[in-house]
């Protein structure tokens, strides 16, 4: 018998209409009244999970069944005609309509502040609407909004940006969720920002607002209450004259041509559990864990050359200025006397080995830098086929210094492996445990449902504590997937520019999926002596055994006791969903390819596209400058300098760019899914 689910994967494919309400018989009704024409595919293949495992003597039994099927006596040759010049010109045209100012041009919906293509967006009166829906009453009284006639537009909490007039009562620009939930049904919008997603950055005081945007990636994990990362940064010695750097530089060479300039690379690192701070700034023993750098170059750096790379530079006065702030007006660093106890003038002159003269800016002297000399190995680990990390001109003497993220990403076997988590586990239910739950890490800080985790790891993202996940006073719950999307969107860019945010809840993220999917599993058979044996577990070997596995991940058993325990909790399999990025989702998707270029065969025919960033001007659009990309001079007003510098300073717009490129080319060029042929057939 035919499931729903699949009768509606073919309906999709051959493009007829299906109903929410249709049952299989329906839909098997349409499918037979539908005619297939050029477009509709010859068959479908799909991959789903079974049920059950299949048992052992149905797979000893499986046999290949071969269909010999008819074919023509000569072979179908259509792929290999050469695109007309009709076609070519329609691609042509096609691709200027997509790719074009008109249809990519972006604004700012006034009720949520998300930034989307203009086209998306309507103009509504508020005269039309009620405005009382997009007020929070209860926000602190220093955060309300002076950006614009507050009072005017009855106090509802709008994006400037997405306004006609922000004086006056005038159109505002609004998004087609904003519409269909604000206009049409009369409710609060989820994703608007009165829904306490709104962040009042324009309201931080002169000075705390100087502090944030003055202060160093060192500078945000000095003040924040948590952290679930480690940094490393790199720093590689050029030469201006010769952009592979491939001959030693001599450290007596003054030759104009050979200015020396600096080149750095950021590496992100998942922790196991997230650090809570007791106090701020934290001590030397949590600087030294937090971050380090490493020199490369013909020769070891001074403390002038340390000095003048600000990544890993603190600056007293901006960390005070913000800590103390913080205490004073986020709910979410109030001393307790418990857990946190506030701001530590102890630890923050500790920061820095002044020798009596207290100096404001420097280097914590509690961080580790390394040295490594130049070689070719070196130089190999960051070479790259597209000659984007050849330096072709040295910056300006003041011009920021780009520094280019590397994240890591936990997979199945981070931030706990399964073994472990298996033996915490059963420990649990031996020791009467009420319930069971596979915790990653050592020290717990809720990840998932923690309203205060935002502000916690990124205190200049929520300064104010008014926004953070799952919100107890949200009017409609908005899940961390959605809000992490929502805030990606943001038309300030705070969030798609900070260089950790995205690795980090992308890590917090998979550890969510692992949690809520997670499953052991046991044949039928071996069940009951399975289930005997783990209720006979000596919790004195299994204590000892967690313990060992804690201090030594590599740990050998070593005892009769300790082997045949190991074996037991090996026989119990890991089981969960598709998770991606996991080296499981990534076999899955292997075997996907395997199975399809055994039923097609090996592809003929690759294609590379690599779209650059850097030299395009739809980066510059889609980061908010009024540009117009008919106009082919678009872009010569920048040197390749400033190019760099916009894309490091807007990622989102990048990846946008990149994704549109992409879809764009296999929607237009290929005409992948459509009924007309493209440029290769």
């Amino acid at each position: 018998m035919w499931r729903a689910q699949d009768l509606r994967e073919l309906c999709r494919v051959h493009r007829v209409l299906v109903a929410t309400k249709d049952n299989c018989l329906d839909i098997a009704q349409k499918l037979l009244a539908h005619e297939c024409d050029g477009g509709c595919p010859s068959y479908v293949v799909t991959f789903t999970t079974l049920s059950r495992v299949r048992t052992h003597e149905r797979v000893s039994n499986a046999g290949l069944r071969l269909e010999r099927l008819d074919t023509p006596d000569s072979e179908d040759t259509s792929y290999m005609e050469i695109a007309s010049d009709a076609l070519r010109t329609s691609i042509i045209r096609e691709w200027q309509d997509t790719i074009s100012t008109s249809n990519l041009e972006r604004a700012v919906c006034g009720p949520c502040g998300r930034i989307l293509p203009r086209k998306e967006l309507s103009r509504v009166h508020p005269s039309k609407c009620d405005l009382t829906l997009l007020r929070n009453d209860a926000l602190p009284p220093k955060t309300r909004p002076n950006t614009y006639a507050f009072a005017v537009y009855d106090r509802a909490l709008l994006d400037p940006r997405g306004m006609t007039d922000r004086w006056y009562l005038a159109d505002l620009m609004v998004c087609a969720d904003c519409r269909r939930e604000w206009v049409d049904n009369g409710r609060m919008p989820r994703l608007c920002l009165a829904n306490w997603l709104y962040y009042a950055h324009e309201m931080l005081p002169a000075a705390v607002a100087s502090a944030f945007s003055q202060s160093s990636q060192f500078d945000r994990m000095l003040v924040a209450r948590a952290r679930a990362s480690r940094i490393s940064f790199r720093f590689t010695e050029l030469r201006e004259e010769d952009s592979s750097n491939r001959e030693p530089v001599d450290a007596h060479d003054n030759h104009a041509t050979s200015q020396r300039f600096i080149r750095g690379n950021v590496l992100i690192m998942p922790q196991n559990s997230t650090h809570l701070n007791t106090i701020l700034p934290p001590p030397p023993s949590v600087v030294h864990d937090t971050a380090c750098a490493v020199f490369v170059g013909t020769q070891k750096p001074t403390m002038e050359t340390i000095a003048g790379l600000s990544p890993v530079l603190v600056r007293r006065s901006n960390i005070s200025t913000i800590i103390n702030f913080l205490i004073r007006e986020n709910p979410y660093y109030v001393p307790d006397g418990e857990t946190f106890f506030g701001f530590s003038p102890a630890n923050l002159e500790s920061l820095l080995d002044d020798s009596g003269n207290r100096r404001d800016v420097g280097v914590p002297c509690a961080m580790d830098i390394g040295f490594v000399p130049d070689s070719e190995a070196i130089r190999a680990t960051t070479a790259d086929y597209t000659g984007r990390n050849d330096d072709r001109e040295a910056p300006p003497a003041d011009a920021p210094l780009l520094m280019e993220n590397v994240g890591y990403t936990c997979g199945d076997k981070s931030p706990v492996s399964y073994r472990d988590m298996k033996l915490h586990a059963l420990s649990h239910c031996l020791n009467g445990g009420r319930f069971v739950r596979s915790q990653a890490g050592d020290t717990f800080v809720p990840d998932f449902q923690n309203p205060a985790l935002l502000s916690w790891l990124f205190p200049h993202l929520d300064p104010w504590g008014i926004g953070g996940f799952h919100h107890p006073d949200r009017v409609t719950a908005v899940g961390m997937e959605e809000q992490l999307r929502y805030l990606l969107q943001r038309a300030d860019g705070r969030f798609q520019r900070d260089p950790d945010f995205a690795f980090v809840y992308f890590n917090i993220l998979q550890k969510k999926a692992v949690c809520d999917s997670v499953h052991f599993r046991v044949k039928e058979a071996e069940q009951k002596r399975v289930v005997d044996k783990l209720l006979a577990v000596d919790r004195g070997v299994l204590e000892g055994l967690i313990a060992k596995y804690d201090a030594d991940r590599y740990y050998a058993p070593d005892t009769v006791e300790e082997s045949e325990l190991l074996a037991l909790v090996n026989s119990v399999g890991t089981v969960m969903r598709e998770i991606p990025g996991t080296s499981g989702y990534k076999l899955n998707m292997r075997n996907e390819i395997r199975s399809l270029v055994n039923f097609h065969g090996t592809p003929a025919f690759f294609i590379t596209l690599n779209p650059s960033d850097v030299n395009h001007p739809l980066v510059r659009l889609l980061a908010g400058d009024n540009i117009n990309l008919e106009d082919a001079s678009v872009g010569e007003d920048l040197t390749e300098w400033r190019r760099r510098l916009l894309v490091a300073r807007n990622p989102g717009a990048c990846a946008m760019f990149f994704h549109t490129m992409i879809s764009t080319f296999i929607s237009v060029v290929l005409r992948y899914g459509r009924s007309e042929p493209g440029l290769f057939g």
